[in-house]
């Protein structure tokens, strides 16, 4: 998906059950707080968690003789970041079998295959903890495909790992028989991803595989999106993350030990995992891998030049990384969410901007104001603790000390797939 438009209304958001993580007291102490809602960082405060949600705030000491205790001084709190788009059923680099894609000769790959499910089961346990590791403590997942059967692969499974971010999920509506689901066979597609658009002018081409007509929380849903103000969501990295696979230093990239299994690092490197590249490399036609990259690096910059001009207009933009949004290894959860607020900046859009819209913006536009977003009393104690000013630059969202879920003060490196 090459960028995405949508509003949702509450209605149709269904927040997916949560297990609590039981939490004492927690304190931070002479903390600066860098919420979106402010004008400027606030210094000197302290901040009292109580279970799963902010008890207090103030710019003096607060009594807690029984708290754990964090030392503030120097770092930066912040709410926790929401990436509002991507895909937790779809493990980067790894294939289900219904998919329409051209192997390389000899080569099968599915998710029942003895060598690539170990693999999987690597990637599940790691995913959730490569999406806290880069602060991301909310997700919303716009297409849940459902797995093929006794393969342990879903937002449940996601949501059963020790550690995960708040799991949130609405209901995509392709065009009938359009991408994505194109790249599955009939009728398998409709099983896997049964809510779309039909189009009756493409009836002919196109029939429609149940009762006629848009059922009606559908046609609900798009006469509220007609007439609301629509989020807009750059997602930026998704051609970048395709000419990674042409890139010969990408798996050396050194964050990708810090959010990919070791056994799946190395499997990437290998002919069988090298598979998405070959695809690629037969639609391309075998154009020299350089070029590719150039070709994909132009069509990205119309993206970047989209994304500066709504930003020049004052248009609220939406953190959401698409992660995966094709099977490449060079999109990775956590870490594209990261490299989508590196090129939001690159496009232009301001580091108070890029604030609002990994919190606040994403908060108010799927009606989840009320417990996260920003850090105040009441709130779900979903917070990153900092060593730089992101007010200062985009890569502070890479100095995270301390991950802070539902009370739960984490350290960051240990959700790194080399301490799993």
């Amino acid at each position: 998906m090459y960028g995405s438009r949508f509003a949702t209304p509450l209605a149709a958001l269904l927040l997916v059950a949560m297990t609590p993580v039981p939490a004492a007291d927690v304190l931070l102490e002479n903390v600066t707080i860098v919420s979106p809602e402010l004008e400027q960082p606030l210094p000197g405060r302290w901040l009292l968690i109580r279970g799963e949600r902010i008890a207090q705030v103030s710019d003096r000491p607060i009594a807690a003789p029984n708290a754990q205790r964090i030392a503030g001084r120097g770092r930066y709190l912040t709410p926790g970041l929401m990436d509002s788009h991507v895909h937790l059923t779809m493990p980067p680099g790894l294939m289900d079998s219904h998919m329409h894609v051209t192997l390389p000769p000899g080569v099968q790959l599915t998710f029942d295959d003895q060598a690539v499910r170990p693999l999987l089961d690597a990637y599940t346990r790691q995913q959730p903890r490569s999406y806290l590791y880069f602060g991301v403590t909310q997700v919303l997942d716009l297409l849940q495909i459902v797995a093929p059967p006794g393969i342990k692969l879903s937002i449940d499974t996601f949501e059963a790992q020790p550690q995960h971010p708040d799991v949130f999920r609405c209901g995509a509506a392709p065009a009938l028989d359009g991408y994505p689901t194109v790249f599955f066979d009939k009728p398998t597609r409709y099983a896997l991803m049964p809510d779309y658009i039909f189009e009756p002018a493409n009836a002919a081409k196109h029939p429609f595989p149940g009762q006629p007509g848009v059922p009606p929380p559908i046609a609900e849903h798009l006469r509220r999106v007609h007439a609301s103000g629509t989020g807009f969501q750059p997602t930026l990295r998704v051609l970048p993350g395709m000419a990674n696979l042409f890139r010969p230093d990408t798996l050396a990239d050194p964050m990708y030990a810090k959010v990919v299994p070791a056994s799946l690092l190395k499997w990437y490197a290998t002919e069988a995992g090298q598979w998405y590249r070959r695809s690629m490399d037969a639609e391309y036609q075998k154009m020299p891998p350089e070029k590719i990259t150039s070709m994909l690096s132009w069509l990205g910059e119309h993206g970047v030049r989209a994304t500066g001009y709504l930003h020049e207009l004052g248009h609220p933009l939406l953190l959401g990384s698409d992660t995966p949004s094709a099977p490449t290894y060079g999109h990775q959860p956590g870490y594209d969410t990261y490299r989508e607020m590196l090129l939001m900046a690159q496009s232009g859009v301001s580091l108070p901007a890029i604030l609002r819209a990994a919190t606040l913006n994403n908060a108010r536009q799927f009606g989840l104001v009320k417990d996260y977003g920003t850090v105040a009393a009441g709130k779900i104690a979903n917070l990153l603790l900092l060593t730089e000013n992101p007010l200062e630059t985009v890569r502070a969202w890479n100095s995270i000390d301390n991950v802070i879920l539902r009370g739960e003060v984490i350290e960051r490196e240990k959700l790194s797939a080399a301490a799993l």
